[in-house]
């Protein structure tokens, strides 16, 4: 009989919305788990993120017992799901032994195996997981083939002198498991040379059309009878044949190395260009590694799902940058005036931190982030309307009875005529030289703008030859005078984000935000005020989606001389 290893990968962003998590449950784990339950001798293997696997522990009882019924081996991992690479080595640590601790305290177990989350792969984790007791874990059988071998057995690599061996996951297998028919899935598992299927679990039941195939249809239990008659269902543990040697670039699987790459360029990138190809990413990520108070949100805000966008929302998801956020505020404990280049673009940020409010101003004077203490909250959590390829991809949706989150339409639509992209990031205090402009043309991005954005600093005073100036911070407030020198007309743009857009009350003087209870308050003197809703449309497992990010306001002025304070009251 051939030999199967099959895992199942269970994950939800840390402190996800109770309806994604009911719904996670209700679709795949509730119903995965029943089912799985009535065979104990179909062995399997199961990671979950530690946060989620206390929430089922905690609120879905029947969950966390049914897995204790079935016979899985359990896999490690970072307990808030991190990216390991993208981490220090001492966090890379914590992370996995506060997900050990958990797994022996409730399980009674102590892991070998390893979920590398992502399937992110860099060589200098091995040190650490090593460290932690790992001795063997998953990848893609991509991370082998990308080398020019054939992913046919176990590999085993090194680093340092610290060993551990590399189980391929099979890309057919994660493509015909479960949107294949029983008998094809059982024979295409007969013919792998290497037969590893391990993915995520939501795709039993949580991706689209895949409950009624799954359960109603009962796909799942027609495949684990079948598995136990032809196959020799095994523990990663247990498995025993010789192992090859293997060493492997930065890699994931293949379609995160496409998604990773700028608009426009082929070929296979590494994880990290998520920093360069979204400042958005790149600003939480370099903010959490300057923060010193490691405290528990410090890990939580390590949390993967925030940093990086492909088929799922990711970093388009406004609740998932606002979670960031507040673990963000919850350990940034510092006060006074920093002047660094945190995010690594080539000039300092300076950043202002009171008791209430945090203020972050970049190189061109202009407010990257306005965090209010007390609520956790940054109202400067907006993301610039990216050109992504699948905006262009227009791939209709094949006749499948069903089909993987890869294959389904990305047809844009009603969406087309929605669909614009900005020249710049969408801050706060961004100058605008003009000599028309409506609504319409603000919305689009597509009027002429004159600006020069070459500015010099001192302190908090930048200055160019067309426009001056300078900031004072207060406890919740940013007192502000700018001087245009030019015939222009002067336009000041801001954006703030919200966590209810729908609920926002919009007023010539202020908005109020019943999410926080806080009003912004606009205490200047102008000619015109124009704004808009700002969506973004992309992808999410369903298709296209339209997103509110924020609310994008800008306000032109008569006079040269401009003073006033933006605050929070």
């Amino acid at each position: 009989m051939s030999d199967f290893l099959f895992g199942v990968h269970l994950h939800q962003p840390t402190e996800n919305l109770k309806e994604a998590v009911d719904k996670a449950v209700e679709m795949c784990y509730a119903p995965f788990f029943e089912t799985m339950k009535k065979y104990p001798e179909f062995k399997f293997s199961m990671h979950c993120s530690g946060w989620l696997f206390n929430e089922l522990k905690t609120k879905y009882p029947d969950v966390f017992e049914n897995i204790k019924k079935c016979n899985i081996e359990f896999f490690t991992g970072g307990f808030y799901e991190p990216i390991l690479a993208v981490i220090p080595r001492e966090d890379r640590i914590n992370q996995i032994n506060k997900l050990n601790e958990f797994l022996k305290e409730n399980l009674g177990v102590i892991p070998k195996g390893l979920w590398l989350t992502e399937r992110v792969w860099d060589d200098g984790i091995i040190p650490e997981i090593s460290e932690c007791g790992v001795e063997y874990l998953v990848v893609d059988d991509y991370h082998i083939k990308v080398q020019g071998i054939e992913a046919d057995s176990v590999f085993e690599t090194e680093e340092s002198g610290k060993r551990i061996k590399i189980f391929p996951i099979s890309k057919n297998l994660r493509y015909k498991i479960p949107f294949s028919n029983v008998d094809e899935a059982i024979e295409i598992i007969k013919n792998e040379k290497m037969p590893v299927m391990f993915d995520d679990c939501e795709k039993f039941g949580l991706w689209p059309t895949t409950y009624e195939w799954v359960y109603e249809k009962k796909w799942l239990e027609e495949f684990v009878e079948k598995a136990l008659k032809e196959l020799n269902t095994m523990h990663f543990r247990d498995y025993k044949n010789p192992s090859k040697p293997v060493y492997l670039p930065n890699v994931s699987y293949p379609e995160m190395m496409e998604w990773c790459l700028d608009f426009g360029v082929e070929g296979r990138g590494v994880f990290k260009n998520f920093f360069r190809k979204y400042k958005e990413s790149n600003h939480i990520h370099k903010r959490m590694l300057n923060i010193r108070n490691k405290n528990e949100s410090y890990y939580k805000l390590q949390t993967n799902d925030v940093y990086w966008h492909g088929i799922f929302g990711g970093l388009y998801l406004p609740n998932l940058r606002d979670n960031a956020y507040r673990f963000l505020i919850e350990c940034d404990n510092e006060k006074g005036v920093f002047v660094s280049d945190f995010d690594m673009d080539g000039y300092e940020e300076v950043s202002v931190k009171t008791e209430k409010i945090i203020a972050v101003f970049n190189k061109n004077g202009e407010l990257i982030e306005f965090d209010d203490r007390e609520k956790r909250f940054n109202f400067s959590n907006t993301i610039r309307r990216y050109k992504e390829r699948y905006h262009f991809e227009n791939k209709k949706e094949k006749n499948k009875k069903v089909a993987t989150i890869h294959e389904i339409s990305t047809d844009l639509g009603k969406y087309k005529e929605e669909l614009f992209f900005d020249r710049y990031y969408r801050y706060s205090f961004i100058d605008h030289l003009i000599e028309k402009i409506d609504n319409e043309s603000f919305k689009k991005d597509n009027f002429e703008d004159f600006i020069k954005r070459s500015f010099k600093r001192e302190g908090l005073s930048f200055r160019n030859s067309q426009i001056k100036k300078s900031f004072e911070i207060e406890k919740s407030g940013i007192n502000f005078e700018i001087e245009n020198k030019t015939d222009f007309v002067y336009a000041m743009e801001m954006n703030f984000h919200f966590a209810w857009m729908d609920k926002i009350k919009i007023n010539e003087n202020y908005i109020l935000d019943p999410f926080t209870e806080r009003k912004i308050i606009f205490d200047f003197e102008y000619d015109k005020m124009f704004y808009f809703i700002l969506n973004t449309i992309n992808r999410d497992e369903k298709g296209f989606c339209k997103i509110a990010q924020g609310v994008s306001i800008l306000f032109t002025f008569k006079n040269k001389n401009i003073k006033g304070k933006l605050c929070l009251k």
